[in-house]
Formats: C-alpha cells, sequence, structure tokens
C-alpha cells in the first residue's frame, strides 16, 4: 500500500540552522487484539541557511570591492613614466600584478558561491563575470602594453588606459555590492510579512475558537 502525504514544513516554524527530527506512526485498525503502532526510524531535517550563505557570499564581494579601490590606488602610487626610480618600479609593479591575480581568483570563487545562492540573481553573477573579463584583460592586455611601451607618452597612454579600467570594476564590484544588500533586505521583509500572515492566521483561530493552533 502507497499513499502520498505533503507535509508544509513551513508550519514548524523553523529558522535557517536548526534541524528538526521526523518520523512516522501508523495504527492499523485491528479490532480484536487491538490497533497495533509501528513507527519508522527517525530522520533529520535541517533547513538550510539561506540567508547566511547569501550574507557571507555579499562580505566576499564587499572585501572584493576594498581589493579593487585598494588596486587603484596601488596603480596611482606607481612612478609615473617620466620618473627616473628604477629600483622601486620593479617591486610595486610585481605587488601590482599579484594583487590582480589575487582578485581575480576571489572573483572566480564569488561566481561560485553566486551559482548556488538562491537569493542572487542572474544580473549578479552576470556582472561578476563581466568583472572577471576585465580583470583578465587588464592583467593579460593592458599591463603587457604597458611593458611592451617604447616611448613616456605611450607608457603615459598605456598607465591611464589601466586606471580607467580600474575605476570600472571598482564602480562594478560597489554596484554588485549594493544589489546583493538589497536582495537581503527583500528577503527579510518576505520573512516579516510571512510572519505576520501565520500570526493573522492563528488571531483568526483563536477568534473562532479553533484549538488547532499552530
Amino acid at each position: 500500500l502507497r499513499d502520498q502525504y505533503r507535509w508544509d514544513l513551513g508550519r514548524l516554524a523553523l529558522r535557517d540552522g536548526e534541524d528538526a527530527l521526523v518520523n512516522l506512526e501508523v495504527i492499523d485498525n485491528d479490532t480484536v487484539s487491538g490497533p497495533k503502532l509501528g513507527s519508522s526510524r527517525a530522520i533529520r531535517l535541517r533547513l538550510k541557511n539561506i540567508k547566511g550563505e547569501h550574507q557571507q557570499i555579499a562580505e566576499m564581494v564587499r572585501e572584493l570591492n576594498s581589493r579593487m579601490v585598494d588596486l587603484l590606488g596601488d596603480h596611482l602610487e606607481k612612478p609615473m613614466p617620466e620618473e627616473n626610480n628604477p629600483a622601486r618600479a620593479p617591486d610595486m609593479n610585481q605587488k601590482f600584478e599579484q594583487n590582480l591575480v589575487e582578485a581575480l581568483k576571489q572573483t572566480e570563487e564569488v561566481m561560485r558561491r553566486t551559482e548556488k545562492d538562491r537569493l542572487s540573481d542572474f544580473a549578479t553573477w552576470s556582472d561578476l563575470e563581466a568583472l572577471k573579463r576585465n580583470l583578465q584583460f587588464t592583467k593579460e592586455e593592458l599591463l603587457k602594453k604597458q611593458e611592451q611601451a617604447q616611448s613616456a607618452d605611450a607608457k603615459l597612454k598605456a598607465r591611464d588606459e589601466i586606471s580607467s579600467e580600474l575605476e570600472r570594476m571598482s564602480l562594478l564590484s560597489e554596484d554588485i555590492s549594493k544589489r546583493l544588500k538589497a536582495q537581503e533586505m527583500a528577503s527579510t521583509a518576505q520573512d516579516l510579512a510571512r510572519s505576520q500572515e501565520r500570526l493573522m492566521e492563528s488571531l483568526e483561530k483563536l477568534q473562532s475558537g479553533d484549538k488547532n493552533l499552530d
């Protein structure tokens, strides 16, 4: 004998990350020796901490935005092409390129997490993909262009192109961070609305004399 029963887990009012132990009990209709009780093994249900995961992603994006701002600052602090400071420039260039690589890795990690995040939307992932492409373009194209430039004017032009690209990426990562914050606030508002609906339903049952309150 098979049957299905749809159980509204929302009635348990579990919070994110909380557990519930569930088992099924069945009583037969033996009228001779009396009803017999059958019980299944307990199953542990854990409510996925969706909000917590989303907050982690939002924090990673904020860190990414800070890194982009730092990259822009590091780039602007590098000696100008006409400045004669051969000892300082290689170290600063190496540090800048390493930070650029770390920013690219961080972006890829955020993208992987965003794919599984139920509160994030495609626009967020798409913007992260654009940020990744811009980082790769800066690392693989613009930096090489600056290194291969022969004249001071060509080097200065390449430097300005890198600055502009970093500014765009800083603004883009800031926009992503703001969107994630807005999504978090919208989710909280929805939870409050659902809680209010359950409260109103319980009050109506109470007023009607229904003892089967949630």
